[in-house]
């Protein structure tokens, strides 16, 4: 399964994941409920998993453009590593005026293999190609004095622990691997 989306920048040493929607073209997600796309019973528990992930993802798109409004509740799960990454990183980034364009870069990334953990838990393993572009913003209702934070360009793997977690599956964790800066090595193509 090959996803491509486009949008705004994070590191993956920082626990990666800035991106947009499935289609690169830099359409703005919705930071909503995730909707269960057909009832459970009617698609493997992969299937379930690999949508809800790229819904996840949509969302964090949406984080990185507005970090105060971070539905981190909706992305992590309770008590999880990454909730408590991903609730500092918004904090911080607010606090900084730091924010992410749907104009400014790409990220791409690509499920290569899902692993059913237990009934309720799961690890995916992706591959993942930044480019995405973070901005020090001294003003809101402009772009005029925006300064560029964060412009590396990296790629590697990471592996995504997911839990349920109120009826949807949700990060507790992400750890990746092989991270390479100035080259993608996913060979992901728009």
């Amino acid at each position: 399964m090959v996803v491509i989306v486009s949008g705004c920048a994070n590191q993956l040493d920082e626990l990666p994941l800035e991106s947009a929607n499935a289609a690169s073209s830099g359409a703005k997600a919705n930071p909503l409920p995730i909707p269960r796309q057909t009832p459970a019973g009617e698609i493997s528990i992969s299937d379930q998993i690999a949508i809800e992930f790229g819904q996840l993802i949509d969302i964090r798109l949406a984080c990185g453009r507005q970090p105060t409004t971070c539905p981190i509740t909706q992305l992590t799960a309770p008590d999880s590593r990454y909730r408590n990454y991903l609730d500092n990183l918004m904090k911080m980034r607010a606090e900084a005026n730091l924010a992410t364009r749907a104009d400014a870069g790409t990220f791409r990334f690509r499920i290569d293999r899902i692993e059913v953990t237990g009934q309720s838990s799961a690890v995916v393993h992706t591959c993942i190609f930044d480019s995405l572009v973070v901005f020090d913003s001294g003003q809101s209702d402009s772009t005029r004095d925006d300064i560029v934070f964060d412009d590396d360009v990296i790629s590697g793997h990471t592996e995504w622990r997911m839990v349920i977690d109120d009826d949807a599956w949700k990060w507790s964790d992400a750890t990746g691997s092989d991270t390479t800066y100035g080259e993608d090595i996913c060979g992901i193509t728009s």
